[in-house]
């Protein structure tokens, strides 16, 4: 059994499992022609089909994107017991990973599952700014105030 990828440019791996004790340098020279050389088809046949990257990814391509929050909001974010990500995840269908150093993995088949988690997450963990404006739900009128 023996396995060669790669690129037009050369090997970039190969695999080779063997039953007997060993190969002579005579017999790897001819498989690794063959690979070359059925390599070199492959790619000539895939790049027929599409010869540059597409710009976009494929609609059911995944994705993933990371983002970097404050580490004392961490907690915001994931809310009590877990509640605030649960809730992100279950509006957005995208899943969350997000590690101690405040990094942030998003990660979806869907473009804009990602794009509507990042917006909740970063909306949590961002500081308010002056002169800005936000949406938001009132909860509680007071005579001193509105709880949003």
């Amino acid at each position: 059994d023996f396995k060669v990828a790669g690129t037009s440019e050369g090997v970039t791996s190969l695999q080779m499992d063997i039953k007997i004790t060993g190969i002579t340098e005579e017999i790897m020279k001819v498989a690794l022609d063959q690979a070359r050389d059925g390599r070199l088809h492959i790619l000539a046949e895939m790049n027929k089909a599409l010869n540059t990257a597409r710009p976009e990814l494929g609609e059911y391509a995944p994705r993933i994107e990371t983002i970097h929050i404050p580490v004392d909001k961490i907690r915001e974010v994931i809310g009590s017991g877990g509640s605030v990500i649960r809730e992100i995840v279950a509006e957005s269908g995208a899943k969350i990973d997000i590690s101690d150093d405040g990094t942030v993995k998003i990660a979806s088949a869907n473009a804009e599952s990602i794009r509507a988690a990042i917006n909740r997450i970063k909306s949590i963990a961002s500081e308010p700014e002056v002169g800005e404006i936000y949406k938001g739900k009132v909860v509680k009128v007071m005579e001193f105030g509105a709880f949003v």
